[in-house]
């Protein structure tokens, strides 16, 4: 487990209490397991710049979203390699975002 940049931003599993996600300096996006705290789960190239937030969609727990310095917000589902980009200057909750997300998957 190697590691230059230090954590920007994470988030708890809305279901499983031990696994959560770390967003990082260098763009990077790990999984984490409080049970496996010396190896990544995952490691997502997430973005170019810092991800400044991480959170877990509360209505589809393998789908989470991150949003980075280089103004872009990436929606992920871990059961697939598919991601969705989309630009905004932050990672709010707002209705525009909530529904994004809870759209998702039918």
């Amino acid at each position: 487990m190697t590691c230059r940049g230090g954590g920007t931003a994470f988030d708890f599993h809305v279901d499983k209490d031990y696994l959560y996600l770390v967003g990082s300096e260098e763009g990077k996006l790990h999984v984490c397991s409080k049970a496996y705290s010396s190896t990544f789960l995952d490691t997502y190239e997430a973005h170019h710049m810092a991800v400044y937030r991480v959170a877990w969609n509360h209505y589809h727990t393998q789908i989470f979203i991150t949003c980075s310095a280089d103004w872009t917000v990436k929606i992920w589902d871990r059961t697939t390699t598919l991601k969705y980009d989309g630009c905004a200057a932050s990672l709010a909750s707002s209705r525009r975002f909530c529904s994004l997300l809870s759209a998702h998957r039918r």
